[in-house]
């Protein structure tokens, strides 16, 4: 009886945190493995890509067709890069960190198309070319 009782709050336990996970899934910010695609979107002007990271570092090296917002003043700037809540947003810093951070900015506005690329290092497994 006491087994019977463990395994029907085990499973109980389970169904509530994958109701939990479903529920989460349309407010998440997608995150790609790999798509050369993204590239030709940002070439033939059906999305945007932005560089989160400070002016300096966007000096240094940054993507090609890349627009510069670093991620503490996206706010402010978004509205004339993207007017259009709904226009594909790719995003990326250094590392992660600060592409999530205005990821998490954007979809607070209310934007609704936003992919986080990620760092750097990660912007060739999506075809993008890295220059000054």
């Amino acid at each position: 009886m006491m087994k019977h009782r463990i395994f029907t709050l085990a499973l109980s336990l389970c169904c509530c945190l994958l109701s939990a996970c479903e529920a989460n899934m349309g407010n998440s910010t997608t995150h790609p493995t790999s798509n050369p695609a993204i590239a030709t979107e940002i070439a033939n002007q059906q999305a945007i890509l932005i560089d989160v990271r400070t002016p300096e570092e966007y000096a240094a090296g940054h993507a090609a067709q890349a627009i510069l917002a670093p991620y503490d003043t996206i706010e402010q700037k978004i509205a004339s890069i993207a007017p259009d809540k709904n226009q594909k947003i790719y995003l990326y810093c250094r590392s992660g960190r600060r592409s999530g951070i205005a990821s998490a900015t954007l979809k607070r506005m209310g934007y609704t198309n936003l992919v986080d690329l990620g760092g750097l290092g990660n912007l060739a497994q999506y075809g993008l070319r890295v220059g000054q």
